[in-house]
């Protein structure tokens, strides 16, 4: 009965021609649009993995760099060690305290108060010291 009625049969196999035509635009985009989320998750991920990367060197480039200067400081103490200045200063330093007893550093702080002229030595000796400790401390 629609075969004899020319209209009705060109609607009848148009109609679900149509319908897939449509149905396929939305498949179309929905497959876009899977694939666009799918590239930017792994654009993210590229990045994030290329961010770890970049901080692990400047990690590793920190601790090298720590490292570096602490061999420089351990340079700078072993040259002071070896020279004679610093040995110079420890045996003056021993022998103005037995000069003075058990109350030496109080008498120090008295004649730099008082007589600096006649501390100085002993002051600049001291000082060579403190500055010697002073970067172990740091260490």
């Amino acid at each position: 009965m629609l075969a004899e009625c020319p209209q009705v049969a060109d609607t009848a196999t148009e109609a679900p021609l149509e319908s897939t035509a449509k149905g396929g635009k939305k498949e179309s985009k929905t497959m876009r649009s899977s694939w666009g989320l799918l590239l930017s998750s792994v654009l993210t991920l590229l990045t994030a993995l290329a961010a770890c990367v970049s901080a692990l060197g400047a990690h590793r480039a920190a601790k090298q760099s720590r490292r570096y200067t602490h061999a420089q400081l351990m340079n700078s103490l072993f040259d002071m060690y070896e020279s004679n200045t610093l040995l110079d200063a420890e045996i003056r330093l021993r022998m103005w305290g037995a000069e003075y007893d058990k109350h030496f550093a109080h008498t120090f702080a008295q004649l730099r108060r008082d007589d600096y002229a006649q501390v100085k030595v002993v002051d600049h000796t001291r000082r060579q010291m403190v500055h010697y400790f002073t970067k172990i401390y740091i260490l």
